[in-house]
């Protein structure tokens, strides 16, 4: 009875975040030119120092148990909220890919069609990070900040350039601001 509970929590959960995904994908225009108004820059290397093992294991290693739970959960907490404007950017990107996949350019449509599927795959990731780091708040132990969501992210924001390269977007820099 309790893993029916809890399975249909996590069914409801899941379809409560892609819907909010797909209003994100859709809202507004598809193109690069907006993007600064659509997503919130990510700090990489402050969201790389967070999901860093080695990190993860010095505080372990240096704090006495009931300090290190603390400030695993402050850093589990700020986590989340990488992860949150993450999914929240990729569902963004993720139209702006859709948008570039009806260009008539073959290489352009291409572009955007991998840009519309690495931003589909990071928001299942960090869906899937979300609840892990959900558990984590509860029992510190399973909350090693894994460091693919801000990988990902990355490869993303390089996809979003290559695409605005390919589009004869001038204003690249844009573009990494915004992400």
């Amino acid at each position: 009875m309790t893993a029916t509970i809890i399975l249909i929590g996590l069914a409801i959960l899941a379809a409560g975040y892609m819907a909010r995904a797909a209003h994100l994908r859709w809202s507004g225009a598809n193109g690069l030119e907006n993007l600064e108004t659509k997503t919130q820059p990510l700090d990489l290397a402050a969201f790389r120092n967070l999901t860093d093992p080695r990190e993860e294991r010095f505080l372990r290693e240096s704090l006495p148990k009931p300090v290190y739970r603390r400030v695993q959960r402050v850093r589990v907490r700020a986590a989340v909220g990488y992860v949150r404007n993450a999914a929240a950017n990729a569902a963004v990107l993720a139209g702006v890919g859709a948008g570039a996949r009806r260009n008539p350019d073959p290489i352009v449509a291409e572009a955007g069609t991998e840009l519309a599927a690495r931003a589909s795959k990071l928001r299942w990731l960090a869906f899937l990070v979300l609840l892990r780091y959900r558990a984590g708040l509860l029992m510190p132990v399973l909350a090693a900040l894994p460091p693919t969501v801000s990988d990902r992210y990355e490869e993303l924001v390089a996809c979003t350039t290559h695409l605005g390269s390919l589009q004869n977007y001038r204003p690249l820099a844009r573009i990494t601001n915004a992400l």
